[in-house]
C-alpha cells in the first residue's frame, strides 16, 4: 500500500511538459502488447513448422530461422491501432548454393508455404516480393519471410539475400547481416531508470495501474509454442513499455508517422516509404540518450537531417551501412535518386 502511495505521490509531483505527455500517451497506443508478441511468435513458430514440414521443397534444407527487423530491436509497433496489426520479419537460413538464381528460390518457398490444396496456408494470402515472402494472416497480421545462405569464411549470421523484381527482371545477390545489426543497436541504446520512473507515473496517473501491476495481470499469458524440427530462434521477450530505452521509444514514435504519411492510399507519387532499418541506424548514432521523449525524437530527426543534408552538399545519395557489417548497404534501394 506504502509502494502504491508513493507512486501517487510521484506521479501527482511530476511536472511532465504537455508535448512529452501526449508522445508518452502516443507511444503507449501504438506499442505491441504481451498478448500480440504471443500471436507474433505463434505466427512466426508455426510458418517455421510449415516449410519444414516432410514433403516441402526446402525440406531438410532449412538450418535455421530466426526473427529480424523491429521485432528483433523490440521497436515493433501495431501497423493499425483500430484493428492490433503488426507485422513480423523473420530470416530462413537454407542450405543450397548462395548463388542459386533468385527467382527460383524465391518460388521454392512460395511452393513450400503454400503447400497442396487443403493444406494449412493455402487459402492464405501469399505474395512473392523481391526479396521475401509475405503471409497475410486472416486477423491481418503479415509475417515475411527472408531467405538467406550463410557464407562461410565470414563473420557470424552473415548470409547472402536473393532478390528478384520480375517486372524489370532484376535478379542479384546481396551480402546481409540482419542478426550482427540487432545485436549491435540492442547493446547500443541505454536503458533510463529515470525514463522508467516518469513512463510508470504517466500510466498510472492516466490508466490508475501501474506497469508492475499490468505485468501481473497478465503473466497466466501462455504462448503455447509448439516443437520445430528446424533451429527456430525464439522471438525477442517482450519488453514492457517502461522498460524500453528512451532512444527505442523514440525511434517507434518516427516510424508511427513514417506510416502515417506513407499510407498506401495516400499519393506520394511513387516513391518508396523510408526503411525502418535506415532510421534505426541512424538513431544509434543520435548522441547521447537523454530521458525526454521529445529531445530524442528530436536528436534523431537532427542526426537524420543531418546525414541527408551532408550526403545533398556533396550531391551524393545518402548512405547508411549495417554497423555490424560494412558490405551491407541499407541504403541500396532508398533513396532511388536525390528528390526522394
Amino acid at each position: 500500500m506504502n509502494i502504491r502511495t508513493n507512486l501517487e505521490d510521484f506521479a501527482r509531483s511530476l511536472e511532465i511538459d504537455p508535448v512529452e505527455a501526449a508522445l508518452m500517451d502516443v507511444a503507449r497506443a501504438i506499442q505491441i502488447s504481451s498478448t500480440m508478441h504471443d500471436e507474433a511468435d505463434r505466427h512466426f513458430r508455426g510458418l517455421a513448422q510449415h516449410v519444414d514440414c516432410p514433403g516441402s521443397p526446402p525440406e531438410d534444407l532449412v538450418l535455421e530461422i530466426h526473427p529480424s527487423g523491429s521485432f528483433a530491436i523490440h521497436a515493433a509497433t501495431r501497423s493499425r491501432l483500430k484493428t492490433d496489426q503488426h507485422d513480423v520479419d523473420a530470416v530462413l537460413e537454407i542450405a543450397i548454393a548462395p548463388g542459386a538464381e533468385p527467382a527460383w528460390v524465391l518460388e521454392q518457398l512460395y511452393k513450400a508455404i503454400k503447400g497442396e490444396k487443403g493444406s494449412k496456408y493455402y487459402d492464405y494470402l501469399i505474395e512473392k516480393n523481391s526479396r521475401c515472402v509475405t503471409v497475410t494472416y486472416p486477423d491481418g497480421v503479415t509475417v515475411d519471410l527472408m531467405p538467406v545462405v550463410r557464407i562461410d569464411g565470414t563473420p557470424e549470421r552473415v548470409a547472402t539475400l536473393f532478390h528478384h523484381k520480375p517486372e524489370t527482371v532484376e535478379r542479384y545477390h546481396k551480402e546481409i547481416n540482419p542478426k550482427g545489426f540487432a545485436n549491435h543497436f540492442n547493446a547500443h541504446v541505454e536503458i533510463s531508470e529515470t525514463f522508467q520512473k516518469r513512463f510508470d507515473a504517466r500510466r498510472y496517473l492516466v490508466d490508475g495501474e501501474t506497469y508492475t501491476e499490468l505485468a501481473i495481470r497478465l503473466s497466466n499469458e501462455t504462448s503455447g509454442l509448439a516443437l520445430q524440427k528446424a533451429d527456430t530462434q525464439p522471438m525477442p521477450v517482450h519488453v514492457p513499455l517502461d522498460q524500453k530505452s528512451p532512444r527505442v521509444v523514440a525511434l517507434q514514435l518516427i516510424k508511427r508517422f513514417r506510416d502515417k504519411r506513407y499510407r498506401k492510399h495516400d499519393d506520394h507519387r511513387g516513391k518508396r516509404k523510408p526503411p525502418a532499418v535506415i532510421i534505426a541506424a541512424i538513431a544509434i548514432d543520435a548522441g547521447p540518450a537523454t530521458v525526454s521523449l521529445v529531445g530524442e525524437v528530436i536528436a534523431i530527426a537532427k542526426r537524420m537531417r543531418w546525414q541527408i543534408r551532408n550526403a545533398e552538399q556533396n550531391l551524393r545519395l545518402l548512405e547508411v551501412r549495417n554497423p555490424a557489417h560494412y558490405p551491407d548497404l541499407f541504403t541500396d534501394r532508398w533513396p532511388a535518386q536525390r528528390s526522394d
